[in-house]
């Protein structure tokens, strides 16, 4: 009797079966980051969205920066065109005087070992108005 040629695929098929059956664990990859550990840290900021209004003034703070899922110690930074918010710290601050518009910036955050998580947003600047509306016939 002749006999049988070796099937390639016949291994694939137990491996199969044992998965399957709950018999082998499934292999695992681990996932890599930047940095030390793997771990990737991500940049927030706090209120989203972050606002002012045209009264502000410089040196007033209108947010604060952090970092989630980090390692280490982080320094924040912000890339602004416009030039009137500023980082000081891990604080969002005014740092000229503002007119109403939207004003598109970049924070950055970095520490030292990797890790730059930036976020981009828009800062909301209304119009400061002192008009109080008086109702005489409603007594106020």
């Amino acid at each position: 009797m002749a006999e049988k040629p070796d099937d390639p695929y016949e291994d694939l098929f137990e491996e199969e079966e044992e998965f399957w059956s709950g018999l082998e664990e499934p292999k695992r990859r681990r996932r890599r980051g930047s940095g030390a550990g793997g771990a990737a840290g991500v940049l927030i900021f706090s209120p989203d969205p972050l606002t002012a209004n045209d009264g502000m003034a410089p040196g007033t703070v209108i947010g604060t920066l952090s970092v989630a899922n980090g390692f280490g110690t982080y320094s924040f930074g912000i890339i602004d065109p416009s030039g009137r918010f500023t980082v000081v710290g891990n604080q969002i601050q005014v740092a000229s005087p503002l007119s109403p518009a939207f004003y598109n910036v970049t924070f950055t955050a970095t520490n030292g070992l990797g890790d730059n998580p930036t976020v981009s947003t828009t800062i909301f600047v209304t119009h400061l108005t002192t008009y109080v509306p008086t109702y005489h016939i409603y007594g106020f």
